[in-house]
């Protein structure tokens, strides 16, 4: 499927000519399913009257919020790691699978279309968070880049939410001082992207040459993983007709030199099926198969350089 023939690339821009914005929300009383530092940063920026639940806890069909009056419809914050997330869609009754809030890290996307909860009213968000050791407060990682030819502001790192309870996110995160764009779903799926091709590149490069943080890749490694941004974005416009915004990579490499040690780079087993091994999976093993070139070349040549010689374990890689 190429771009120019799928008319949902511009599906977004016709529906802001016509008018049809998404309906807003506001932040309310909201059942939060995860008690980790996303989740806790949540309920503490919410309103006191939020039902926080533990990974396996029943999903209740009413809440009550702080005034007392029952809610049977409320954002259902899914702050849980990717490895659990499939337990929760398999556990969320079919009536509260469009109130679910993503907040995965990863790019979870086929695994949500096996579940039918990647509509583009889905609720989804990209949080450029970092929190410092010890500390449950998130930080956030929006970067001015200054202002772009037509005098508009250029940004790396903003956080950003699509879909149904948008409008509730981004009034809750701004109670706790924390900025939020609300978009149209395919310009956010660019920005989930945008993510993903940041942890694949820079955690990956970091790796292999045994650098701690996204800083020092940054300083020390820019062709590398300037490289490395560059194939990844590309895959993604030839395989599942998604283009990346232009400027991409000076806002991966501004964002990664802002955030210096504040994001240790890191090739945890089991996160590869949600970063690197997306693209592994999804591009180049099916272009193998099909015996065409693989379009993710030198990401698969780094994953399997650090596989033989013992910098990576990654049992995917040989099977």
């Amino acid at each position: 499927m190429q771009v120019w023939s799928d008319s949902r690339a511009v599906e977004d821009y016709k529906n802001l000519l016509a008018g049809k914005a998404p309906a807003d929300t506001t932040d309310c009383a909201s059942v939060i399913i995860g008690a980790g530092k996303v989740g806790t940063a949540l309920a503490d920026m919410g309103l006191g009257d939020d039902v926080v639940l533990r990974r396996g806890d029943a999903i209740p069909a009413e809440i009550t919020d702080g005034e007392g009056n029952a809610r049977s419809s409320f954002p259902i914050y899914v702050a849980v790691r990717e490895r659990d997330l499939e337990a929760v869609l398999k556990a969320c009754p079919d009536d509260k699978r469009a109130d679910l809030v993503f907040l995965q890290g990863g790019c979870v996307e086929p695994l949500l279309k096996r579940y039918g909860a990647c509509s583009k009213d889905q609720t989804q968000a990209v949080l450029w968070w970092t929190f410092e050791a010890g500390s449950a407060r998130p930080i956030d990682g929006e970067v001015s880049l200054g202002l772009d030819s037509f005098g508009e502001p250029k940004v790396a790192g903003q956080t950003s939410v699509c879909g149904k309870w948008a409008g509730a996110l981004k009034g809750r995160l701004a109670r706790g001082g924390l900025p939020c764009e609300t978009m149209f779903y395919n310009d956010w799926r660019r920005v989930m992207f945008e993510r993903l091709i940041f942890q694949s590149a820079f955690n990956l490069v970091g790796a292999l040459h045994g650098y701690p943080t996204v800083g020092y890749v940054a300083r020390y490694y820019t062709q590398e993983v300037d490289d490395l941004i560059y194939e990844l974005g590309r895959s993604l416009r030839s395989t599942i007709a998604v283009t990346m915004l232009l400027g991409i990579e000076e806002r991966l490499m501004t964002y990664a030199q802002e955030m210096e040690d504040k994001t240790p780079t890191t090739m945890d087993p089991e996160d590869f099926e949600w970063r690197n091994g997306f693209f592994y999976r999804h591009v180049t093993t099916p272009a193998r198969r099909a015996k065409f070139p693989d379009p993710c070349e030198q990401h698969s040549l780094y994953l399997e350089y650090g596989r033989d010689n013992g910098l990576l374990t990654i049992p995917e890689l040989d099977s």
